[in-house]
């Protein structure tokens, strides 16, 4: 058993929201990193990518 905790898979999780436009969300986990990739339907752009150094620290 590792000592430090990783996620041992590789693997997306996408799902639909209502809180901000109906945007969609696309969670990766990639070892220690947790990419948020946020498909806008507006103006804003294509998407906004936030990546953390641990899951649930989310940089903006």
């Amino acid at each position: 058993m590792a000592s430090d905790f990783y996620f041992p898979y590789h693997f997306f999780i996408s799902f639909q929201t209502n809180l901000k436009n109906n945007d969609t969300y696309l969670f990766k986990t990639d070892r220690h990193f947790l990419t948020i990739e946020t498909f806008s339907k507006d103006k804003r752009g294509p998407y906004e990518r936030r990546t953390t150094g641990a899951a649930g620290e989310i940089h903006h």
